[in-house]
């Protein structure tokens, strides 16, 4: 009767069930932090190429419009929707002028739809500048 007693041959599975959701947050949320960083990249990177679009010198001078032109490209190739990305172009024409391109796209959580209760949604942003030449 008293091996019944001390018998801890469940102990393991408890242990595991109890684990297991704290476990699967954390594997969870490094995938979710992977996306997140994932599309910063590309925003980065979109940024970058409009920036560099602006500095080239070019008769007649590059536009706002090529420059977004430009984002809205780089954007669609990586699988980003341009119209969910709010942006600020600045353009100096003169050389020495500074090109500022500011991309900000709201970030909401997707593989744990849960925490999107406690922030609903996050603003990526990457800003460039370049000295216009």
């Amino acid at each position: 009767m008293r091996k019944l007693y001390r018998s801890e041959s469940g102990a393991s599975a408890v242990e595991f069930a109890l684990l297991l959701p704290v476990l699967m947050m954390i594997l969870f949320g490094i995938i979710e932090f992977g996306f997140a960083l994932y599309q910063q990249a590309i925003l980065t990177n979109a940024s970058r190429e409009g920036a560099r679009l602006g500095i080239v010198q070019a008769i007649p001078a590059i536009t706002t419009g090529q420059i977004n032109a430009t984002i809205d490209n780089y954007l669609t190739a990586a699988g980003i929707t341009p119209g969910d990305v709010s942006r600020t172009i600045v353009a100096g024409s003169v050389t020495g002028a500074p090109v500022r391109v500011t991309l900000t796209l709201p970030y909401q959580f997707n593989v744990l739809p849960g925490f999107s209760s406690i922030t609903p949604l996050i603003n990526l942003r990457a800003a460039t500048e370049m000295r216009h030449e």
